[in-house]
């Protein structure tokens, strides 16, 4: 229960899968490549979809982490939202502001007007993800949006479920594994609405997290049990999500989420008994995240002009992998300076809090 070493060791693969999502982006998409196309939809479009999730499960259990020995009082609440403003609303506001300005200065530069008019629904939802759809009982479910930096859509729900704490834990404590399956129902049956933009993402995988945290189960034990089926699960689940689309491929993803999720637990678990994990590393992570896209769309369109050249499969692989893993490379170590040089400067935008 008080070993927390293997989400120590999660952190910045995970941020590294978050990267690898956007890596198939329209730079390639426009190229018409039909092995590109495949590569994509594998790469970015299935094998990294467990890293939100993960995030999701990991931001749960730490929020209400040794509540079942204390209980959750409304002094505890009050201190974790207190942390949580500067850890996540702060950076939150700070690199939506940065992106509103970028994207300022670059119209600005090209003689154009701002692609998102100036008004408050660019720190919340000035962008739309995914699509609009009528579920099995005839319910519109309306499309997720996101702030005007895409990515921070995960911080903006992270803080919704966060500030709705106490309500999970009542829900949890009292309710149990009957809650948790009632929330599997709604999210796994897609009967959200998406009110406000608001998916059910961040709730139903930060009720999951939450439910071993106040339970005072250990997620690295059941993972551990879990590892050899999802093992053997995970590789023909993510190669059925890729190859078939439709609701195959809808059902299979979750299970490849479920599976992989459980994987990841296992082997962080297991290199955590046996290695230390870099702090710079996983302290980078939420840079990592917010940073990366800065960096990764100039790099894609570059190395797919240059994929364009040529017809050589391997040649378009590497074109492929190489922004994202470029862009990786180009975040660590700003994240390193900002924090050696203006620690409390960088504050907002690496969210680490120094006391």
């Amino acid at each position: 229960m008080t070993d927390t070493r293997y989400i120590t060791a999660l952190r910045f693969p995970l941020a590294c899968f978050v990267v690898l999502i956007h890596a198939y982006n329209s730079c390639w998409r426009d190229l018409g490549s039909d092995f590109i196309d495949g590569l994509g939809s594998f790469l970015s479009l299935t094998l990294p979809q467990f890293a939100v999730p993960l995030f999701f499960v990991i931001s749960g259990y730490l929020f209400f982490f040794s509540t079942q020995e204390h209980g959750f009082t409304a002094h505890t609440y009050f201190t974790k939202i207190k942390h949580r403003l500067r850890t996540l609303l702060v950076p939150y506001l700070a690199w939506n502001i940065l992106a509103i300005a970028l994207y300022a200065a670059q119209a600005f530069a090209s003689g154009q007007s701002l692609q998102q008019p100036l008004s408050a629904n660019l720190l919340w939802g000035c962008r739309t993800t995914g699509v609009g759809f009528t579920n099995w009982l005839g319910m519109t479910v309306a499309p997720g949006t996101a702030p005007v930096h895409e990515v921070l859509w995960f911080v903006r729900d992270l803080i919704v479920v966060t500030l709705l704490s106490p309500l999970f834990y009542a829900m949890l404590k009292r309710g149990g594994l009957w809650t948790l399956l009632a929330l599997a129902v709604v999210y796994y049956a897609k009967l959200w609405p998406n009110p406000l933009g608001l998916t059910f993402n961040a709730v139903w995988w930060f009720a999951v997290g939450a439910f071993f945290a106040i339970r005072g189960l250990s997620m690295p034990q059941l993972a551990m049990r879990l590892a050899t089926p999802a093992a053997i699960i995970v590789i023909p689940a993510a190669a059925t999500a890729t190859l078939y689309p439709g609701t195959l491929a809808t059902a299979t993803r979750h299970i490849y989420v479920l599976c992989a999720i459980i994987s990841a637990i296992s082997i962080a678990t297991w290199f955590a008994k046996r290695h230390s994990t870099s702090q710079i590393l996983a302290k980078s992570s939420f840079f990592v995240y917010a940073a990366h896209t800065i960096f990764l769309l100039p790099l894609t369109k570059l190395f797919a002009s240059l994929s364009a050249t040529t017809h050589s499969c391997a040649l378009e692989a590497c074109c492929f992998i190489t922004p994202p893993i470029l862009a990786t490379i180009i975040s660590v170590p700003m994240f390193y300076l900002l924090q050696k040089f203006i620690p409390h400067l960088s504050s907002p935008l690496t969210a680490i809090v120094k006391n």
